[in-house]
């Protein structure tokens, strides 16, 4: 049954802590739980690093926006949402 969990975890495509894991499992040797735990922990360090590049992007991107809307005021430009409706 662990071996099954342990599988399971290794192949889904959510993040598992791997340190959380290791705190539950029981006493005892584990069949395969070596390459499992660094299937494991490649998974999270990929997932960290997909965060990490999305949020680099997602900063460059505001602060681009934010220098264009600066460079817009600047300029006397009056910026307003696109869904901006006057009552």
């Amino acid at each position: 049954m662990l071996q099954a969990l342990l599988a399971h975890a290794r192949h889904s495509p959510l993040s598992v802590d791997p340190l959380a894991l290791v705190q539950c499992l029981p006493e005892g040797t584990i069949p395969n739980l070596k390459p499992t735990l660094l299937a494991l922990l490649r998974h999270a360090a990929s997932h960290e690093a997909v965060a990490h590049a999305c949020l680099a992007t997602a900063s460059r991107d505001c602060g681009e926006a934010l220098a264009q809307r600066h460079a817009a005021q600047c300029a006397g430009t009056i910026v307003e949402p696109a869904n901006y409706r006057e009552s």
